[in-house]
């Protein structure tokens, strides 16, 4: 979620066979019954593969499992946020009121990626989204850019 901007849906929906561990990619089950390939940063193959081989029980398909027996796959987007929200509680940081859940992630991917240089377009496409206006509210958060295309406002106002 942290690194891929991932919807908690998307991560509920990964299979073991959605992992291309030799391309180091991922097909992510989007909103609408998109599929989508991502590449997998070096960090998140191996704290797969550390989960993989020391954590996850059962056979299933699903990548991400129950802890308890018969170690189904979680389903929906309680799990991913029951997670997080524990996390948040374990390490005293406050979860933040505006974004919760997943969405805390993906907001971080995209400012993150904005402060980087990246344009709205190429973060439209990092995450995912299939129209333009869900990328806007990211605009807001880049005054540098904004300044740069903003028109020259008159300091002088008895010229006008």
């Amino acid at each position: 979620m942290a690194r891929l901007g991932l919807r908690a849906q998307e991560v509920a929906k990964i299979q073991l066979t959605d992992i291309n561990w030799e391309m180091s990619e991922i097909m992510v089950r989007g909103k609408g019954d998109y599929f989508d390939k991502m590449p997998l940063p070096a960090s998140v193959i191996e704290a797969l593969s550390d989960y993989i081989k020391n954590s996850r029980n059962g056979n299933s398909n699903s990548l991400f499992v129950s802890i308890n027996a018969p170690h189904k796959g979680i389903l929906g987007t309680d799990v991913p946020n029951y997670i997080l929200n524990r996390a948040y509680a374990k390490s005293g940081i406050n979860r933040p009121k505006k974004h919760v859940g997943s969405k805390v992630f993906r907001h971080s991917v995209a400012t993150n990626l904005l402060s980087k240089g990246a344009s709205l377009e190429t973060i439209s496409n990092f995450l995912r989204h299939r129209s333009r206006e869900s990328t806007k509210i990211y605009a807001k958060l880049d005054l540098e850019t904004l300044r740069t295309i903003a028109p020259e406002f008159p300091n002088d106002r008895s010229k006008s």
